[in-house]
């Protein structure tokens, strides 16, 4: 697990407890909607950042490998 996800998912982890508190203690649904919707991203991005890590593992390693390009040119006559 890589330190991104590790990151993001004790903040998803700390804003769904935070949102589940604020919304038992205080009766305003705006702060515990945002709070719980804030959460809900950072498990999103706690998922995407582990896949991403375990395709970067699981990918050949490129190194040493030139990429070479090169440029065309098209000459139209009018």
């Amino acid at each position: 697990m890589s330190s991104l996800s590790r990151i993001c998912m004790w903040l998803a982890l700390f804003l769904l407890v935070a949102g589940t508190v604020y919304g038992a203690t205080s009766h305003e649904s705006a702060g515990t909607t945002l709070l719980l919707v804030g959460s809900a991203t950072f498990w999103f991005l706690t998922f995407v950042a582990r896949r991403v890590a375990r395709q970067e593992e699981e990918r050949p390693s490129q190194e040493g490998t030139e990429v070479m390009l090169t440029i065309t040119t098209r000459n139209t006559v009018a």
